[in-house]
């Protein structure tokens, strides 16, 4: 979980400016491919966790574009 400590320290610091918006921007769209995934094969599971991952990734990426 990466994702949360970068999170806090984009919303904390009200800065962004060392963060990729492009390389967020791709995690978000791998997220996407693995809930279609999980979506396809009735992986309940995959699709919780990697739902999860996905507010969090667009809660970063919000936070790269307000703060940036």
């Amino acid at each position: 979980m990466f994702e949360l400590p970068q999170a806090w320290k984009i919303y904390a610091m009200q800065s962004a400016g060392d963060v990729s918006l492009s390389t967020w921007g791709f995690f978000v769209l791998s997220n996407l491919a693995w809930i279609a995934y999980a979506i396809r094969n009735k992986l309940k599971l995959l699709i919780f966790i990697y739902s999860l991952y996905m507010v969090i990734e667009i809660a970063i990426v919000i936070g790269i574009i307000l703060y940036s």
